[in-house]
């Protein structure tokens, strides 16, 4: 694969402006995991193609918005993202479906399906660890209330109460497979 177009994040309930931002978020971690070109389709654009702002990735793409994914991106196959569940407040909560489709012959090339709850203890503590690296890595950056020094914005207290650092983590988390496995290692003989 070369090319990969990325539709909306789709939800059940009508979207509101924090899921929008979610297209980004998702985006942004699968860029991180993936070696091929992304492509975003954006919401207008899709109002343009199907006269709707997403698509689940269990209907069925009309040949029109495929054509246009072939044409109009040159991409060679296509993600869906779900959202199966979107509870923005704590303990906080997302599930997502996710499906890489290949557009020459709409089959299935990568899946993942799951809830991750902030609410129980082994998600809270792989979403604070994975909020940790992202601000020793620069990848966020902590708001830190006047009088506080730098260890009051600790991963646990930023990723249990943001919508946006949770979202990064449930992509980082379904897009783990996606991630090419490390190289063996090197032995002397």
């Amino acid at each position: 694969m070369r090319r990969l177009a990325i539709l909306p994040v789709d939800a059940v309930r009508p979207v509101n402006e924090t899921q929008r931002d979610m297209d980004g978020v998702f985006r942004g971690e699968l860029s991180k995991v993936v070696k091929y070109e992304i492509v975003q389709v954006s919401r207008p654009e899709m109002m343009k193609l199907i006269n709707r702002e997403s698509i689940s990735s269990t209907e069925v793409l009309p040949q029109h918005l495929v054509t246009a994914l072939r044409q109009k991106y040159a991409a060679n196959a296509v993600m869906f993202i779900d959202f199966t569940l979107f509870r923005p407040y704590r303990p906080m909560a997302i599930g997502v479906r996710a499906k890489i489709v290949d557009l020459s012959n709409m089959e299935i090339l990568w899946m993942a399906d799951g809830v991750l709850d902030a609410a129980e203890p082994d998600v809270a503590a792989l979403a604070s660890q994975f909020a940790d690296s992202s601000l020793k890595m620069g990848y966020i950056s902590p708001t830190i209330p006047k009088g506080q020094t730098r260890d009051y914005a600790s991963g646990n207290q930023i990723v249990l109460q943001s919508p946006r650092l949770f979202a990064m983590f449930v992509a980082h988390e379904a897009f783990a497979s996606l991630a090419p496995p490390p190289p063996p290692p090197v032995t002397n003989r």
